[in-house]
Parts: C-alpha cells; structure tokens; sequence
C-alpha cells in the first residue's frame, strides 16, 4: 500500500520515498496499475493577462497594487496560502501586465455601463486593448462601482451572460482576500448571502440587508454591513450548526464577512467542485488543463459528463476524457475501483473526500 495525494503519470517507475511525503488522502495501488512517469504533482495553471488603465496623461492607477511587484507578490500569496491549502490543483500565473493608454474614460468605472463597455470594447478592439482568448482579463482601474475594491461577471447569471471581466482597484483593501473573491466570481461563485449561492454545502448566510447599521466595514462594497452587525446576524441563524459550517460561511472566501485572510479564507467542498467545473463549462482555454470527475456511486445513466454533477462511474472514463497531450486531474470521489489498466496519458490522479482504493 502507498500513501498519496496525487500522482503525476509519465513514463517510468515512481520513486515512492520521494511521494510518501505528501500525504493527505489515501489512495491503495495494487501491481497490477502500471506505470508511466512519475514527475511531480500536476498543477493547472489559471492564466492571467492583466491590465492597467491607464489616466489622460498615461499614469497608472495610484495605489499598492501600481506596483508589479505588489501585484506579482500578492498572487504568490493567494497561490501559497489560500489554493494550495484548498487542495484542488490550481494555481494563479501572471502571463503579462500591460498599460493602456487612451483609454482613460475606463479609468474610474464608476457605473455598469461603463464596465459592460469597457468589455464590449475591448473584445471589438482587441489589439489596443490586449484582450486575450487564452487567459483570464483582469484590468486595474483607479476607482469602481460603489467604491467596491473589484468586480467580476458570474458566467452562468443570466445578466451577466458573455462577460468575462474581471476588475481591481489599484489600491483595493483589503489587499489579500480580494483577489480570490473576485476570481470566485469569475469561475461561477455565488455570494454566501444571495438568496440561493447554487451550492449544496453552503448554510444559508444572512443577507446583508438585515443589517440594522450602516456601511462601517473595512471590507469595502456598499452591501458591506458593520463587522459585529454581520456576525451578530449570522449567530443569530446558526444554532443548530455545526463549528464547521459556522466558519464555512464566516470565512468564506465568498461571504462579507471581516477578519478574513488568505489564511483562514476557505470555500467549502462543493463551491470547489463548482469553481473547478467552470474552467471547463465556461473558460475552457483561460487555464493549462481541466478537472475530470469520477464517482462509483453516480446513479445517473451514462453517457456521463465528468463535471462535478454527473462525473464518470468508473477511472477508465476519467481517464479517457483526460486529454492525451497531457496536464488534466482525474478527481477520484471515495470508493473502491477494481479496475486493472496501464495508463499511459500524462495526467495527476487527486483524491479529496476520502479514502480511495484502487485495485480493490
């Protein structure tokens, strides 16, 4: 028996006392699974194109993240506290940062025209504005709606339908978590607090509405209500919760709620599954590869998908879908999978729930 995470498949035997370190979950590897290469862990990278608005006389945005360096640390950050403790593979990479001049009337997107046009024109224009097909579009602007740090299409929103956008404010606070919320958006993350975040696992978070006083939050967002008032909301509806979805939701990446970081920010199993199903439903093309699923306990009728709500019965059809070229994650769900085979694709087998047996 060999305890894994992951595994990396390529083209010779694994060096087991080189994988025995990254334990997590377990996965049971019989001889009859035969190996191609080893290499180390597969991760997907979300590509980022980013770009800065430029004001009438070619300055950037003030603020920290003006700064490439900021910019560039702040995602390290993101990847190294928040996604890898997430666990699912992915990563952020910046692929360019560019500046674009005479466009200054996009630098304060101040109202949704002005942000729906700042997408409208740059898929029009896309040399000018460094539009890409292959990456994620983030523009860093000087000032946004409602004094919001960002903000980001939700692809499966009916008004948000063929929207792409992602925006920063240059000098965003808080500095940290802003940037996975907004990316949350992105790859199709409800908030906690709207009426329904489309997401099995989430308790309901109270809507920000209730809140009896006015916008105090460092956070930022007009929607923002005062930090003790939020959190004097969400006791007020948790006692039958258990700790862990209480701070499913007080810490959620998602949620409005303060004292978050990149540390203790989390989204739950299910929100995962959704973010991870969104690289290919609605960005295919934005990251380096695609998260297939499979589950022995799906008890709909094939043909399966391999998205999170129908994945594959069996590993052969995760592992069919994967692409050959290479660079996609077959996510196992718990169970055991009798399934004697020689892969012999480049793909990282991940197990997040539970115990996996393979060959038992």
């Amino acid at each position: 028996m060999v305890i894994l995470r992951q595994i990396r498949f390529g083209q010779k035997a694994p060096t087991w006392s080189k994988r025995v370190s990254r334990v997590n979950t377990l996965l049971t590897f019989l001889p009859w699974l035969c190996w191609a290469l080893p290499a180390t862990a597969q991760e997907i990278d979300v590509r980022l194109s980013i770009k800065y608005i430029l004001d009438s006389v070619g300055n950037r945005p003030p603020g920290t993240f003006s700064n490439e360096t900021n910019l560039r640390n702040a995602f390290d950050q993101v990847n190294n506290r928040a996604m890898r403790r997430w666990n699912r593979g992915y990563r952020f990479v910046i692929t360019e940062i560019q500046n674009i001049a005479d466009q200054s009337e996009y630098y304060n997107l101040t109202s949704d025209t002005l942000y729906r046009g700042l997408e409208n024109e740059a898929e029009a224009n896309p040399s000018a504005f460094f539009w890409r097909t292959n990456a994620t579009n983030v523009f860093i602007v000087n000032s946004f709606i409602n004094n919001a740090g960002g903000g980001a299409a939700i692809p499966s929103l009916a008004s948000d339908a063929g929207y792409e956008l992602v925006v920063f404010i240059a000098n965003t606070n808080p500095p940290d978590i802003i940037w996975p919320h907004e990316l949350g958006h992105h790859f199709d993350l409800y908030h906690t607090f709207d009426f329904s975040d489309q997401v099995g696992d989430t308790r309901p978070d109270p809507n920000p509405f209730q809140c009896a006083q006015a916008f105090q939050c460092p956070m930022g967002g007009s929607m923002e209500c005062c930090c003790a008032t939020k959190v004097a909301n969400l006791d007020a509806v948790s006692g039958s919760w258990s700790p862990q979805e209480y701070n499913d939701i007080r810490f959620n990446t998602m949620s409005y709620h303060c004292n978050q970081t990149l540390d203790n920010t989390r989204l739950t199993g299910g929100q995962l599954d959704r973010w991870t199903d969104a690289t290919r439903r609605y960005h295919l093309g934005e990251t380096t590869g695609v998260t297939y699923f499979v589950d022995r306990n799906n008890l709909t009728s094939p043909p399966y998908d391999g998205y999170s709500t129908d994945p594959h019965r069996t590993l052969a059809g995760g592992v069919a879908a994967a692409n050959p070229a290479g660079g996609d994650i077959v996510l196992i769900r718990t169970g055991n999978y009798n399934e004697p085979m020689t892969i012999t694709k480049p793909l990282t087998l991940r197990a997040t729930r539970g115990t996996v047996n393979l060959g038992q």
